[in-house]
């Protein structure tokens, strides 16, 4: 088969792009003809092979990922922005130039703003079978969640036009049920007209490798005392960090620490907060095979998100790395930790909910249970098991 992944960046930075680029260079190991658009080129356009996936980068007129995604913005030129990030007929014709030279069996749309949602119906018309992945919410609220008027608005007008152009899709994924959900009852997609279905998201492992992991965090734990608390992913409020530095300081234990991993806009309030406190480290953003040692080092994850995650790519991650994770009630979290039985959950409701589990862990004698249930489960989330799923929905046939 030929198929054409759409996402907005293409690389490894976000939990989004890491799905579509493994999914991808996977389905070529597979034999399959695979291409990536995205429209992250920033000065002119680019095509390049990664991996056996062909990607054409583009760049969109009237649009910017680089400008929608800066701290400091303009508000008229944000304005702007904005208007050409659902409907943008420069980049529906970059689009059809691609389509119409790669000639794919299968779209598979991920997350496409400054795209223009009227490429989905441009694969349709031509008899491209079409597939959506469900990755964030950007289509229930294509100008944002902010408690404004104007921007409450804005979404209201814009969404028949979404489901519009939602109506051209033969299939629609999500990483997980909560997400799924929520677009099928608030009308966006219909299960009358297409399939719709939850395919996990994947991560690269070796059970070899995991199996040896885990022995020397057992042997680690035999030796100290020390429990080594992470987080990883963006520097946010509603990501939970601030909850989870709060909660940390209240344990007074003097031998455990805290590292945080990631970048976003509240880095600065993070370093004020953290200052006093030395068992608390920031390590900044860090590249993949980093990252990995990251995880091998240390002994619990903790992902405290205030907002409902369509999924949560990093639990799994930290699973496959080795880590019991602690989560939130939150979106898509307790079902992968229900799924794998590596870890537990709070509520992000209740009151010193985050700091009884974190002191649970301090006090646990052994994870040994956690280790198991990840050695006995995590093969659910195999890139192997996600590919053919997929491979299955091309083709039409039931998983």
């Amino acid at each position: 088969m030929k198929i054409l992944f759409v996402n907005m960046f293409y690389n490894e930075e976000g939990g989004a792009q890491k799905s579509t680029k493994f999914l991808a260079e996977q389905l070529v190991k597979e034999g399959h003809e695979v291409f990536a658009y995205s429209n992250d080129a920033i000065d002119s356009d680019i095509e390049e092979v990664i991996n056996g996936v062909k990607v054409f980068r583009r760049r969109t007129p009237f649009f910017s990922l680089n400008y929608i995604f800066s701290t400091k913005k303009n508000l008229a030129k944000h304005f702007f922005y904005k208007i050409f990030e659902t409907y943008n007929l420069f980049a529906k014709r970059k689009f059809i130039n691609i389509i119409e030279e790669v000639q794919p069996d299968i779209v598979h749309f991920n997350i496409i703003s400054g795209m223009s949602l009227s490429i989905v119906k441009e694969a349709k018309k031509r008899n491209i079978r079409t597939v959506w992945t469900l990755r964030d919410y950007w289509l229930e609220y294509p100008w944002g969640e902010k408690d404004i008027f104007l921007i409450k608005l804005l979404n209201r007008i814009y969404r028949p036009f979404v489901k519009k152009s939602l109506r051209h899709l033969d299939i629609v994924t999500a990483p997980s049920a909560f997400t799924l959900n929520n677009f099928i009852n608030k009308g966006f997609i219909n299960p009358s007209i297409q399939k719709c279905v939850v395919v996990e998201n994947a991560v690269l492992f070796s059970k070899s490798k995991l199996e040896n992991i885990i022995k020397q965090k057992q042997e680690r734990e035999r030796n100290t005392q020390k429990t080594n608390f992470l987080f990883v992913g963006s520097i946010l409020e509603l990501k939970g960090i601030f909850n989870l530095v709060a909660a940390f300081k209240k344990l007074t234990n003097p031998s455990i620490s805290l590292r945080i991993v990631g970048k976003g806009k509240d880095v600065v309030k993070l370093k004020k907060e953290i200052e006093d406190d030395p068992r608390i480290k920031y390590l900044g953003f860090q590249d993949t095979e980093t990252l990995y040692e990251t995880y091998q080092n240390s002994d619990v994850l903790v992902v405290p998100s205030a907002w409902d995650e369509p999924f949560g790519r990093v639990v799994i991650e930290g699973n496959a790395n080795g880590l019991p994770v602690i989560t939130s009630n939150r979106g898509g979290l307790p079902e992968i930790v229900q799924t794998v039985g590596g870890g537990e959950i709070f509520s992000d409701e209740e009151e010193d909910a985050l700091y009884s589990i974190l002191n649970k862990f301090v006090e646990m004698k052994n994870y040994n249970a956690y280790y198991q249930c990840i050695l006995d489960n995590i093969d659910i989330y195999s890139i192997e098991k996600q590919s053919k799923k997929f491979t299955d929905l091309y083709l039409g046939k039931q998983i």
